[in-house]
């Protein structure tokens, strides 16, 4: 489902791609993840994907619509990445 709406979201916005290594990350929050409550991000410069592990409560209400109206992270040091870069 997440790499679906990626893909929906990037084709809306087409850009080129920074190179990961040399980005400055523009964290977007995408989803949200119910199996292990956290937050999933990609930046929209790079297409790197990350998560927020442990929201507050208060990220974790403000993200219940995350899939229909994304929105900025600006906590880059709370982000775990997984090394994978997603493009469509």
């Amino acid at each position: 489902m997440l790499d679906f709406l990626l893909n929906l979201f990037l084709k809306i916005f087409p850009h080129s791609y920074a190179d990961p290594e040399d980005c400055d990350h523009n964290w977007i929050v995408m989803a949200c993840v119910t199996s292990d409550v956290s937050i999933d991000v990609v930046c929209y410069s790079c297409g790197l994907l990350g998560n927020v592990p442990d929201p507050t409560e208060d990220e974790w209400m403000a993200n219940a619509d995350a899939m229909e109206n994304s929105y900025p992270w600006h906590e880059a040091d709370r982000i775990v990445t997984y090394g994978k870069v997603w493009r469509p």
